[in-house]
């Protein structure tokens, strides 16, 4: 083998064990930061265990599933569904409230579908 061929193969190893260096510590820091979201959760639940069980009544807090907790996500039904209307010479657009889904666009200078 020649020089070159050696110095190629060198610093391919050194590519992969900079590249296997580099995710080992990825991977170490997200499960440190998937360990941290756990014990959070876990000291959330018990928090909603015991005020469950504990007898006391509390109106002014709703506290949501746990199914909700860990996905990070609550979905409120006590929303009305409203809209709201954007219109220019051109066009008329109108949205709903409920993810700004646009309801109905109106094309004014077409009035027929065909």
């Amino acid at each position: 083998m020649d020089r070159n061929t050696v110095i190629g193969f060198a610093l391919l190893a050194f590519l992969f064990i900079g590249y296997y260096y580099y995710n080992t510590q990825g991977q170490q820091l997200l499960e440190k930061q998937k360990m941290h979201i756990q014990d959070s959760l876990d000291k959330i639940q018990s928090k909603i265990d015991t005020a469950q069980f504990s007898g006391k009544k509390n109106d002014s807090i709703n506290v949501p599933p746990a199914s909700t907790l860990s996905a990070g996500l609550v979905q409120d039904s006590s929303l009305t569904e409203g809209t709201f209307t954007i219109e220019n010479k051109l066009a008329k657009y109108t949205f709903s409230n409920r993810g700004a889904q646009p309801k109905i666009v109106e094309l004014k200078k077409f009035k027929t579908a065909a």
